[in-house]
């Protein structure tokens, strides 16, 4: 979202180097020769573009690293908590997916829609450890979740407004395509003028987060009398609230100021809190649900055998 994605025009490397230069002067005379299909024929270095991809390259070996720490321990919860291991490897293999396509967006110089399955798939992985992470907390807890009466309507809202953030999130990466493919044209003009050449799925972007909203406030309101029980249900809407309202603050500023380019990254971070609390929320929630119906089960149970003695 800075415009780094092509900083480090190669792959593993950077301009043919493990530790990427910090000055022009470091570079052979004809790089823009040599890197011209990747987007450098007209395009000088710019050191902060090429450490912002290479520091986004170490975290991604980082991610690799726990990643991979996480399935090896999970073993330990094979027998008991199988779920937990599968989860656990299942997400392993989507982040050197993610490794493999990040390889592919700069091989392809930022090709259209790769880009977008990039962010979708970095969505799935981190809903895949929030939701392994929830699972380890209520295995290695004595008493896991507490039993929590949710609706099946209140949890259908979470869902429904789940699959909004992603769906705004996907077209937000759209959007973004068509601002990377308007910045490199001569057409493009200034930053001034690139929200009125927007087209596309930009108009409904803009205004999806009104449909977002009633769902929020919906979903809230059905959760009033769990947010006054239970603390953790509390913090995480509570958080909900104030990160959605920030981005509509952020989405709002960047369509009315000629989208500053500060402001792409946060709003980008945004909506990726934005879907990990409400996931977290989601999960917390239909965990809670389980553990109640659990207990009503078993209520039902012994009343039948009380009548039976």
């Amino acid at each position: 979202m800075t415009g780094s994605g092509m900083g480090c025009p190669d792959w593993p490397k950077c301009f043919g180097q493990w530790i990427p230069p910090t000055d022009v002067s470091q570079l052979p005379a004809d790089y823009q020769v040599t890197y011209k299909d990747r987007g450098y024929a007209d395009t000088t270095f710019n050191a902060f573009k090429t450490w912002v991809e290479y520091v986004n390259r170490l975290i991604g070996v980082l991610i690799g690293l726990f990643s991979l720490g996480t399935a090896v321990y999970s073993l330990k919860l094979r027998k008991t908590h199988s779920s937990v291991t599968a989860l656990s490897f299942f997400a392993l293999f989507l982040v050197i997916i993610q490794g493999g396509i990040g390889a592919y967006v700069v091989r392809t110089n930022l090709e259209g829609g790769v880009i977008t399955i990039h962010m979708i798939i970095a969505l799935t992985i981190l809903g895949l450890y929030v939701y392994t992470l929830l699972l380890t907390h209520r295995a290695t807890r004595r008493n896991g979740f507490k039993p929590m009466a949710v609706s099946s309507t209140t949890a259908l809202v979470g869902g429904l407004f789940l699959l909004m953030i992603i769906a705004q999130i996907v077209m937000g990466t759209q959007v973004r395509e068509a601002i990377d493919h308007l910045a490199k044209s001569v057409e493009g003009g200034s930053r001034d003028s690139w929200i009125g050449k927007l087209d596309g799925v930009y108009p409904i972007h803009k205004v999806f987060y009104y449909a977002m909203t009633i769902a929020l406030v919906i979903w809230l309101r059905r959760l009033s009398r769990l947010m006054k029980e239970e603390p953790l249900v509390k913090r995480l809407a509570i958080g909900m609230g104030v990160v959605f309202v920030t981005e509509v603050i952020a989405g709002i500023s960047m369509h009315n100021f000629a989208i500053p380019a500060f402001l792409q990254p946060v709003h980008l971070l945004g909506a990726t809190l934005l879907f990990g609390i409400a996931f977290s929320l989601w999960m917390v929630t239909l965990m809670g649900r389980s553990e109640n119906s659990k207990d009503i089960v078993a209520s039902r149970v012994d009343m039948m055998a009380q009548a039976m003695k």
